[in-house]
């Protein structure tokens, strides 16, 4: 999905004011750019994919927090940064390799020598993109995951386009030329674009959420009600643990300070400006708008 910088500054304002269906264009635009970040960071596609799946979700609870609309895309860098932290504190007993996926999701059946050949080649993938220094390894991730411009990715890590350039070139050096056109060739076939799975996963949540303050909810308790459907055991238990501190009497502020691995400090200081403005119910509303 290729959209103009214009078009994405309007699909912004539009998410920004309660618009899902243009939240879901951005999800779709920038779910790959996303993934890439997110697993030159965590050296895991599996582990990738629950960070940025939160972090959409974080986002589009966060948009009214977003003073400009066309800083969305290093705004949603940020966030996805993170909650790459979070996976990282997480302890998963297994991962689901690159290759593995997308035949599950295709439904083509290997046969054992292929899936030996498949694995080896993911593994020297995985060493040689490893093996490179993480702003190198940044920039190639980007650039080979759904083919991002040069500036697409200048934009998104918030550093020159003369910059990204050398360091493409630098890690080009650093790599063999046949390395090159397996990274481009795996990265491209485990983009999440390749198929609807994982912006439908985000689509379905950012619906719900929605429903739930449509229909007069509390921000609390649609949190609560989006934690009893979720299989995130720390996701869970950080919205319990608000909700209890809010039934005891501390404000909502103050009970989500107490996360910050959950919360951004931009989303606390709009409910507490509610708050201290007599006006919480409002500052709510906007929040979900």
């Amino acid at each position: 999905m290729r959209v103009s910088t214009t078009d994405l500054i309007s699909l912004v304002d539009l998410a920004r004011h309660g618009d899902v269906k243009a939240y879901n264009q951005l999800v779709i635009h920038f779910q790959d750019r996303a993934v890439a970040y997110a697993y030159a960071t965590l050296g895991d596609f599996h582990s990738a994919q629950d960070a940025v799946q939160d972090a959409f979700i974080e986002a589009y609870q966060c948009l009214p927090s977003l003073h400009e609309s066309a800083a969305f895309s290093a705004w949603l860098r940020r966030i996805i940064f993170k909650n790459c932290d979070r996976q990282t504190r997480k302890k998963r007993v297994a991962t689901i390799e690159w290759n593995t996926k997308s035949e599950e999701l295709s439904g083509n059946q290997p046969t054992p020598s292929d899936l030996f050949e498949q694995e080896e080649n993911a593994r020297e993938v995985r060493e040689a993109v490893a093996a490179l220094p993480e702003k190198l390894r940044v920039v190639v991730v980007l650039f080979y995951m759904g083919g991002h411009s040069q500036s697409q990715i200048s934009e998104f890590l918030e550093v020159p386009v003369s910059t990204i350039k050398k360091r493409l070139f630098t890690a080009r050096q650093q790599l063999k030329e046949q390395m090159i056109t397996m990274i481009a060739h795996d990265l491209n076939e485990n983009r999440p674009s390749k198929n609807e799975i994982f912006a439908q996963q985000v689509h379905a949540f950012t619906v719900q959420f929605s429903r739930f303050l449509d229909e007069g909810e509390s921000i609390v308790r649609s949190l609560v009600a989006l934690a009893e459907q979720s299989s995130d055991a720390d996701f869970q238990a950080v919205i319990e643990a608000v909700n209890q501190d809010v039934q005891l009497g501390y404000t909502l502020s103050t009970a989500m300070e107490k996360h910050p691995q959950a919360f951004t400090t931009d989303y606390i200081a709009a409910v507490r400006r509610g708050e201290k403005g007599g006006c919480l119910d409002v500052e709510l509303q906007n929040l979900a708008r």
